[in-house]
């Protein structure tokens, strides 16, 4: 089987915007002086992602970044409610 090649050459995932929503950028060179953009925004409370650029959507290595950041917002909430389980059983 065939893997597709990202048309991303870099993306990050690092910024909390002050709207509460963490920015996916890409960058599609390796040039220095190309200016990223804005390809998804994650919300940082319901891990909703909303894309900006379509073929992120698609793009394997998008896809990769983006779960692993849906997942990082996740994972305390599913602590928490599992900690509210054990909180709530009387013993």
């Amino acid at each position: 089987m065939e893997t597709k090649k990202s048309i991303y050459s870099e993306i990050r995932c690092n910024s909390l915007n002050p709207e509460g929503y963490w920015n996916v950028d890409a960058w599609t060179t390796s040039d220095d002086n190309e200016e990223g953009k804005v390809i998804a925004a994650i919300d940082s409370e319901t891990a909703k992602v909303f894309y900006v650029d379509g073929f992120a959507r698609h793009d394997s290595y998008a896809q990769e970044v983006i779960r692993s950041k849906v997942r990082e917002i996740m994972e305390p909430k599913e602590d928490d409610r599992a900690e509210a389980i054990v909180d709530s059983v009387q013993v």
